[in-house]
């Protein structure tokens, strides 16, 4: 399967990784480790996510520590295609 990620994606595991690096830089490392496996994951299992509201969109809920991180992405069975669009920490305010 083809595995794409958006700008947008890109932009905030940025985001989130400088986020958190102010704080403590190998909890930021982990938190980008343990949201690129799962990406990664979904290689296999690409439907496992829960529907988002959002038709053809699912979110995969990533837990790290005490909260969690959501991974909003599509998959395209016909074309062996999955882009991930956006990332975000499960207290962020979504788009």
């Amino acid at each position: 399967m083809k595995l794409l990620v958006a700008e947008a994606a890109q932009a905030d595991l940025q985001r989130l990784h400088t986020f958190l690096s102010d704080v403590n830089l190998e909890s930021a490392h982990r938190a980008v480790a343990a949201i690129t496996n799962a990406i990664d994951s979904l290689d296999l299992f690409p439907d496992r996510g829960r529907p988002s509201p959002i038709p053809f969109i699912r979110e995969l809920i990533v837990p790290f520590g005490s909260s969690n991180y959501v991974v909003r992405y599509t998959h395209n069975a016909e074309r062996d295609e999955l882009i991930v669009l956006r990332i975000w920490h499960g207290r962020e305010s979504r788009e």
